[in-house]
């Protein structure tokens, strides 16, 4: 009996005992959808959830989701996150196109001419897996997240954290939850057919959002026991909003995602829906309005958020002040530099192109100019790095994977001069030559021609190589009188150069060298197209550039300073339709000399400041030898742009002018612009052949005025679209241009 009373009461003990054990501790997670641009909410919702003292214990994120729920979990407030979403320009993360400021000169000249590019492997054409590669956006959020480089465990980061990317195998969820932090971003982000596919730990990875956009179900496995969700993803459209083939499509790819969505839905404990329906994707210009929209609808939705605090017992963070322990250093200590994804040969070009030199004191900002520089080279389709703790410093792991030795380019071009045209190129790297570059066009046009460029030099600077480069060109030519076209003709020019080239700094060149030309005119006005006039000639030439243009078309910032002379060493010119002498062309000689520089008034505008001269000393002055004011033409030094003046509107042996012009951007990537210019020119008496005879022009010595609009657009991969109107002031004479993709 006694021990059936000590069972008894040992039972009733143990029951009371684990009756008063503590309930497992709620937790509370925070959930963030993909949306692009959208997700730039986000930040509205997170600056009341910190108002409210409320900071999560875990985040999940897809997509821009991972991104900002990435940002916040290693410590940025929701005030740093404001910040960065002003100071980023989001849309240039999205293309390929380094900064022109940190392309070498030599790619600068080849920059700017193709639309589309495709390496060519193993002689077969490699179609892309998406238009962009990513080293952009990746060094961006390696930036971003330089603290944490050396945590490998998301668990570590100041709120644990997960991310969600798509197999694009499997179509299966990857959820990240160790690794690089931006290399999960970016996977988590990478758009298909926008962004190249990201291979991580052999798997081949896609935007999240295929799987699960809101991934509150990644939130609970973690350890929350209650969820806030933010969902800025598209419903599916309504019958009346799919106008177009293209709104069909993206109904029809949405369906999986929507379905996946609003079961992730159902397991959040509160849901917040900003109103975005009238935002886009690409919205990133509207950064105040997205994040207010957030804000807004995080506000609408306090009475269940407070409820949901008080049900969790949750006390008031501070996550502001917790943030403000986390830092980028504005100076980084590399101590020493490591490489990865490139062969011996390319660790070698890699430390030629990098210019640090262990142990030594970088900016940021200088680290990513000098990393940007590497990728600018064009040896390379994707760069970024890693910085990892050191010592007293770093350890600059610098990623790269290699690009393709040859290259298959094309471009399109149209003038209301020379028409229509189609550009081809194929380019050769290390032929012959390690650090050799060799460039075939092949221009398709009623004005044909093909050029070659071989160059040969270090990727250090200054540096010294051999440059070699040939053309065979066709161009239309007119000639006026009286303002009004009196004869036409089809010009031809052969010429072969070769020299010692120096990349003197990353925006300067020099070029020394000698070459032999051929010019052929012949008259089309006439019966019979025959041959009139030939040149044939040698020559020493000089040419010397420096470019810091930001940009080549429509640009804001910079300047360019460009010399060009040329002595002929002998040569001949043959007339054709007469029976004399051969004139010749020895001692002949040009020099031309160009200054341009941009000051930015605005965000919105800028004052370009142009000049121009040209001077020359013919034995005979011909038609054929002279310059030509009016529009230029990419590959013929000799034609100069004149506000005022059509296509070779006027013969010179020496000019020199200055202008303005006023560019307005009143949108992203649309130009209105104002131009005037003035100068003066001088025309010797020169011979002209037509009708078969040879005439004997007087000379002119006159100013030259003109005044000109010109409305613009920038299109990304398509290139600069031009309509320009402009008036001969002196002439009293109007011309109108269109021009449209790259010019060539």
């Amino acid at each position: 009996m006694r021990k059936s009373i000590t069972l008894f009461f040992l039972v009733l003990f143990s029951i009371t005992i684990h009756s008063q054990a503590p309930a497992k501790p709620e937790k509370l997670g925070l959930v963030l959808s993909g949306g692009a641009a959208k997700g730039l909410a986000h930040i509205g919702v997170l600056k009341v959830l910190e108002e409210e003292g409320i900071e999560p214990q875990f985040i999940t994120g897809t997509s821009m989701g991972s991104i900002i729920g990435g940002l916040y979990a290693i410590g940025y407030s929701a005030a740093d996150l404001e910040k960065v979403a002003h100071d980023v320009p989001w849309l240039e993360y999205f293309d390929d196109e380094v900064s022109r400021n940190a392309q070498p000169i030599e790619a600068k000249e080849q920059s700017e001419r193709y639309q589309f590019s495709f390496p060519v492997v193993d002689g077969k054409i490699q179609f892309p897996k998406g238009f962009i590669q990513g080293a952009k956006m990746s060094m961006l959020l390696s930036q971003l997240t330089l603290p944490i480089h050396q945590i490998e465990n998301f668990d570590d980061f100041f709120i644990p954290f997960r991310c969600v990317a798509t197999d694009l195998v499997t179509g299966e969820g990857y959820v990240f939850d160790k690794g690089f932090l931006p290399d999960a971003m970016v996977s988590s982000s990478c758009i298909p057919t926008v962004f190249e596919p990201r291979v991580v730990d052999g798997k081949t990875l896609i935007d999240g959002m295929f799987v699960r956009n809101l991934p509150v179900e990644d939130c609970i496995k973690m350890g929350a026991t209650k969820t806030i969700a933010i969902d800025v993803g598209a419903p599916l459209a309504t019958l009346d909003e799919l106008t177009s083939f293209v709104g069909v499509l993206g109904q029809t790819t949405s369906f999986g995602m929507v379905k996946s969505t609003e079961e992730q839905q159902k397991k959040a404990d509160v849901l917040i829906m900003p109103e975005l329906k009238n935002m886009g994707s690409l919205d990133f210009n509207n950064v105040d309005t997205l994040i207010a929209r957030g804000e807004k609808a995080a506000r609408k939705m306090l009475p269940q958020i407070r409820a949901l605090k008080k049900e969790l017992n949750l006390r008031n963070q501070s996550p502001t002040k917790r943030a403000r322990k986390f830092s980028i250093p504005s100076e980084l200590n590399i101590t020493s530099i490591d490489f990865e994804g490139g062969e011996n040969s390319d660790i070698r070009t890699l430390r030629r192109l990098i210019k640090i030199k262990p142990p030594e004191i970088v900016t940021q900002k200088k680290l990513t100019e000098k990393l940007m520089g590497v990728y600018a080279s064009g040896f390379f389709t994707y760069v970024d790095y890693r910085l990892l703790p050191e010592g007293d410093g770093y350890k600059l792991l610098v990623r790269t994977r290699e690009s393709s030795n040859v290259y298959l380019k094309f471009g399109g071009f149209y003038d209301t001069n020379v028409n229509a045209a189609i550009l081809i190129n194929t380019s050769f790297k290390n032929l012959l030559l390690k650090g050799s570059n060799l460039s075939i066009d092949m221009r398709i046009s009623e004005t044909p021609g093909i050029f070659f460029d071989y160059l040969i030099h270090t990727n250090s600077r200054p540096n010294v190589g051999l440059r070699i480069n040939g053309k065979w060109n066709f161009y239309p030519g007119d000639y006026y009188e009286n303002t009004n076209l009196a004869n036409g003709f089809n010009l031809q020019h052969a010429m072969d150069q070769i020299g010692l080239y120096s990349g003197i700094s990353t925006h300067s060149s020099i070029w020394l060298g000698w070459g032999t030309e051929i010019f052929v005119q012949k008259e089309v006005f006439s019966i019979k197209e025959f041959e009139s006039v030939n040149t044939t000639q040698n020559y020493l030439f000089a040419k010397y550039s420096r470019d810091k243009l930001n940009r080549k078309y429509f640009s804001t910032s910079g300047y360019k300073i460009g010399l060009n002379g040329k002595y002929i060493l002998g040569g001949k010119l043959k007339n054709r339709v007469e029976e004399v002498d051969n004139q010749s062309t020895a001692e002949n000689y040009y020099a031309q000399l160009e200054y341009k520089h941009v000051f930015p008034l605005s965000e919105k505008a800028s004052l370009h400041w142009f000049n121009q001269a040209g001077f020359s000393q013919l034995r005979q002055s011909n038609y054929i030898n002279l310059f030509y004011l009016g529009n230029t033409i990419a590959t013929q030094d000799r034609f100069v742009d004149f506000v005022g003046f059509d296509y070779m509107d006027q013969l010179a042996n020496q000019y020199a002018f200055t202008g303005l012009k006023l560019q307005l951007e009143p949108s992203l990537g649309y130009f209105v612009s104002f131009l005037a210019s003035y100068g003066a020119f001088e025309l010797e008496p020169f011979e002209l052949v037509q009708e078969g005879q040879v005439f004997s022009k007087p000379g002119q010595k006159e100013n030259m005025a003109g005044v000109g609009i010109e409305f613009g657009m920038l299109v990304r991969q398509f290139g600069p679209l031009s309509l320009t109107t402009e008036y001969d002031i002196f002439n009293n004479e109007f011309n109108t241009n269109l021009k449209l993709g790259y010019a060539f």
